[in-house]
């Protein structure tokens, strides 16, 4: 089960992006689309590299 700010943090970005999408013309919705697309790829990246990390510091614990 997801934290309960998890929840309030997704509810209300994904309403500041209908708001934001609605006021765009196609065109400058696939820039938006873009750059959304860039931020995951860029926080999966960053959410692998912390996963790497805690685990190597696992191993090194565990020694």
């Amino acid at each position: 089960m997801a934290e309960p700010q998890y929840e309030n943090v997704l509810r209300h970005a994904d309403s500041q992006e209908e708001r934001l999408r609605a006021l765009l013309s196609d065109e400058r919705k696939e820039l938006l689309d873009g750059l959304i697309d860039e931020r995951n790829t860029l926080f999966a990246l960053h959410e692998q590299a912390l996963f790497r990390a805690g685990f190597q510091i696992a191993l090194e614990l565990s020694r």
